[in-house]
């Protein structure tokens, strides 16, 4: 059974690059986000195993309100966030906060394809 996600990025090259290369690898792209408030709506509407946020995102509301409020209405789907930024940067924010990896971009195919599997999202 396919992987279900969604995918949260303000950049639409970033965005289109994530979904093109999700899809090859097997990984059915459910939504397309540009916000963290539409990521939420789309976790809502599809119910997705899994939802890629990008952190900073030019909207009010970024990817860490955005997985505060996926986890506490959806608990089981598992929120990866992907960031131009090191992971200790947002560590204050993200210390009380339920997430399940966090990949530093720029993300290639290759690495992307063995965090995939690592993290049992494909075989």
């Amino acid at each position: 059974m396919k992987t279900k996600a969604i995918i949260a990025e303000d950049e639409s090259i970033l965005r289109l690059f994530l979904s093109m290369t999700l899809s090859t690898f097997g990984v059915d792209i459910r939504s397309e986000a540009q916000s963290g408030a539409e990521a939420v709506d789309a976790v809502r509407k599809h119910n997705p195993d899994v939802a890629f946020l990008d952190i900073n995102m030019e909207a009010k509301e970024d990817g860490i309100d955005a997985c505060e409020a996926i986890k506490s209405e959806f608990p089981e789907t598992k929120v990866y966030f992907i960031s131009a930024y090191p992971e200790r940067v947002f560590q204050e924010r993200l210390s009380s906060l339920d997430y399940d990896g966090y990949l530093e971009k720029p993300v290639n195919k290759e690495f992307l394809k063995s965090f995939l599997i690592k993290n049992a999202l494909i075989a």
